[in-house]
């Protein structure tokens, strides 16, 4: 079992960086410094760049990034008594290395605006138990992450929401379409420019939608074209989702899809999930009944995918994936199959 000895006078080493380098580093700093606090001690960490000697008898924590390959998420660290080495294999990893050994301490962060730091040994108050260590050299690879931001919160609160969502390793931030006026730069509102630049700086992707497919469905059209509609018992729904075999339907998908990827020719990914929280709940007319609800998902997102295939091959369309529900039709090569799981969102408040 190892343990991390806070009490020792700690120097971390990091290359010089920016970005998002240089706030997941600085973020390191302010956790371990809280872990002294914990255990009564002084916050002297201290944060170094690698150009800078350090006294070889000081404890060090050595923080790199390698850019080997820009797009890999990979990292491991190496714990040893008086020296731990964190090693990303491109920026992304950097970040995610220093995370994986945080949530080995015990740290979490459950919402933008809270942390737990975890506490020290019972019998000796300046020591961590670091878990799901094996041996010396650790490192692990995941599916990468997607942080959504809310459809609504203050622009100020820009740069809690995207720490938060760095320190739950996210690679991508997606951002519902109508967050976002995506005119030309000169049109762009400064409100849209700084949480663009902001996204940038973190070092997110910046990814656009979210629980919007049935937006390719708009609710206006209810009154008199029920016909678009899930049906439930004989009956038509407004809510939720709406009845994907109806070709008319697959027409209004393509039309809508087409106005939102034109909207952001830039962006290479875009999300267009089922209802939040009505991920099975489709349509039960007549011709829809020969579909399981993941099928019927699968029939709605390929007419939007058909749509971003012709005039942006490169980018593609992501999914919701039910992976205990029956599904035979085949997606498009231009769809992305995501689990919830990889989903990073703030909880809803009541």
């Amino acid at each position: 079992m190892n343990f991390f000895d806070i009490s020792k006078p700690w120097v971390i080493v990091s290359h010089p960086a920016n970005g998002a380098e240089k706030k997941s580093a600085d973020d390191l700093l302010y956790c371990l410094n809280q872990l002294r606090k914990k255990s009564g001690l002084p916050q002297s960490i201290i944060m170094k760049d690698n150009t800078v000697p350090v006294d070889d008898q000081s404890p060090v924590i050595i923080l790199a990034a390698f850019d080997h390959d820009p797009q890999s998420d990979n990292f491991f660290w190496i714990i040893n008594d008086d020296k731990i080495e964190i090693n990303g294999i491109s920026s992304i990893g950097f970040t995610k290395g220093i995370y994986h050994f945080l949530a080995a301490l015990g740290f979490s962060f459950p919402s933008p605006s809270s942390e737990i730091i975890p506490n020290p040994d019972k019998e000796h108050t300046s020591l961590y138990r670091l878990s799901g260590i094996n041996g010396k050299k650790t490192t692990e690879t995941e599916p990468p992450k997607r942080f959504i931001l809310p459809s609504i919160f203050p622009v100020k609160n820009i740069d809690k929401q995207l720490l938060w969502g760095m320190r739950n390793s996210a690679g991508a931030v997606i951002i519902p379409p109508e967050k976002i006026d995506a005119g030309s730069a000169k049109k762009m509102s400064r409100g849209t420019a700084m949480i663009l630049a902001k996204i940038s700086e973190y070092g997110f992707t910046l990814e656009i939608g979210g629980w919007k497919l049935s937006c390719l469905v708009p609710r206006n059209r209810f009154l008199f074209n029920k016909e678009l509609f899930r049906m439930e018992c004989g009956e038509r729904k407004k809510q939720p989702n709406f009845c994907p075999t109806n070709p008319d339907t697959i027409r209004l998908i393509q039309k809508e899809a087409r106005k939102l990827f034109s909207r952001f020719p830039n962006v290479q990914t875009f999300h267009l999930w089922p209802d939040k929280n009505q991920e099975t709940v489709w349509c039960n007319c007549p011709s829809c009944r020969a579909f399981s609800f993941a099928e019927q998902n699968i029939i709605a997102v390929s007419a939007a995918a058909d749509v971003l295939a012709e005039t942006r091959p490169e980018a593609v369309v992501s999914y919701i994936e039910l992976p205990d529900e029956e599904q035979t039709i085949r997606p498009r090569k231009n769809m992305l199959g995501l689990l919830l799981s990889s989903i990073i969102q703030e909880a809803d408040k009541a």
